[in-house]
This record gives structure tokens, sequence and C-alpha cells, in this order.
């Protein structure tokens, strides 16, 4: 079955036709939740750079409330446990039509509509493979089946300003996070330079396609942050939150003389599957 974006339309759209993409993304209303933390004020930033623009919204907007309401896009930039709390509290409170697309690792697209609770808005996650304020960033995204042709056009357009996007289709979150584990997080659990294609094949069960592309991604992905002026360690704390699966895997490595690489891997995998069941339910 064919993805609704594998049409002539909007390959049309994504190769090229910037006339049209300019019209449609400033008739967009963009809001971007948790402004203030590190992946939502690089996502404003990287929004002011393309000249794309976004509303962002924090605890301290005076107009919060009708920020949220009034954009016709919401991306959230936040946590799990924010993201889960935020969908709580506001969900039923949106409108019919409003599209939701959430940044959080490792929250399905049933997750986040069952904690929505409003069948009238259409929910989708996405994710990078580098860093979201990377200008050659890859984005990957995924949304529910209830998306129409012009609301799957408006998303790919959007996210296009912002890098190269791919499509996953519908409800693909295994899809999403192994794309993104492979080609973000095993570049800094193994310092990017390090890594062994070999390895990856064993410990994670990547294809050699996988490993070799993971290997290829951390090092061009430290070469671009290097030309910044900043190093690897710099880089790291920019996408390690804390708690996550980066921060485990890099501290299991740092504690191992042998095996470093294997080890950092095995805990990002451990606890990648610990958050999963626990925001499952």
């Amino acid at each position: 079955m064919k993805s609704p974006l594998q049409t002539s339309t909007v390959v049309g759209v994504c190769q090229g036709d910037f006339l049209w993409k300019f019209i449609l993304m400033n008739s967009i209303e963009l809001g971007i939740v948790g402004a203030s933390g590190t992946m939502g004020s690089a996502l404003v930033q990287r929004c002011e750079t393309v000249g794309l623009s976004a509303r962002g919204i924090t605890r301290d907007t005076v107009s919060y409330e009708e920020d949220v309401v009034n954009a016709e896009i919401l991306l959230l930039c936040m946590k799990q446990r924010d993201t889960i709390e935020w969908l709580d509290h506001h969900g039923q409170g949106l409108r019919d039509g409003q599209i939701i697309l959430s940044l959080a690792a490792l929250l399905s697209v049933d997750v986040l509509r069952r904690h929505c609770n409003n069948d009238q808005i259409r929910i989708g996650r996405f994710m990078t493979t580098t860093g979201i304020a990377d200008s050659a960033q890859e984005i990957v995204w995924t949304s529910d089946g209830f998306f129409d042709q012009d609301q799957l056009q408006k998303v790919d357009s959007l996210l296009s300003q912002l890098g190269e996007t791919k499509y996953l289709g519908v409800a693909q979150d295994e899809a999403l996070e192994r794309r993104t584990f492979r080609a973000c997080v095993v570049g800094w659990i193994a310092d990017s330079c390090s890594v062994h294609v070999d390895g990856l094949m064993e410990v994670l069960g990547f294809t050699s396609k996988e490993a070799h592309e993971a290997v290829d991604n951390a090092l061009s992905v430290l070469a671009r942050q290097r030309a910044y002026g900043l190093d690897y360690g710099e880089c790291r704390d920019q996408v390690m939150s804390k708690g996550g699966i980066t921060e485990a895997g890099v501290k299991a490595r740092s504690e191992q003389v042998y095996n470093g690489i294997e080890m950092g891997l095995l805990a990002a995998v451990s606890q990648a599957e610990t958050i999963s069941a626990l925001y499952s339910k």
C-alpha cells in the first residue's frame, strides 16, 4: 500500500516548488511548545535561520492558552513525562483538525493519542538523525491514520524547511526509533570515530548497510560541529538529556576498560526498553 506522500504532487513540492512552499509555510500558524528547553530553543533558532515563522511557547508566555489553541501545527519539544502531562492537561481543549507533532523519543503514536484523549486532532512524531539545529539534518516522521492528504503535505512541507524529510508512513514507531538510534545515539556512545562496524552488527543486530550509515553519519556530524568551533564533549552535551538513552550509554562506556563500546550500546538499548515500558501503559 502506497503512503499518502508517494504521489507525483508531493514529490514535485519537495523537489523544488519553492514558491508554493513559501506561500504555504507563511499561512501556517506554527507553535513550538517547550521553547525554553534545549531542543525547543534549538528548533526556534533553526526556524529563524531558515525564515520560518514560528511562535515559541513556554510556561511564561502570557498568551499561552491562546497561542496553543490558535496554532494550526504544534511541535511538542519536551521530555517524555512533560509531553504526557501536557497532553493530559491540554489535549481535550485542542480544536478540531489541529496537528500535534511530538519530538519525544519512545512515546508511540498510540500512547500520545491515548493521553491526548481527543479524536478530533491529528497526532504524529518527528525525530532528527543529527541535531535539530544542523543545516544538513535528516528529519524522519510518522503519523496516525487520520491525516488527510492536505495535512500530510503541510507537515512534510513544513519539516522540509528544517532539513531533508522522510515520511515513514502510519504508526511506524519502531522504524522511527531504529533509524534515529542507529544514526545519532550510536555515534555519541562510540565517540564517533572509534566505532566498529562489526560491533554494531553483533551487538545491535544492524545490517552492514545500517552499521556503515551509523559510522558515516557520526563522523560527518562531528566534522560539521567542529567547523563551528565545538569539541566532541560540547556536541554530545547538546543532544544528551538527563536520564536518556545516550546518557546511559555514554556512562556505561566510560566505566568499562574493555569492551566499552559494546557495553555502552547495550546500556542504551536497556534504557530505551525501560523508558518504553514506563510510558507504554
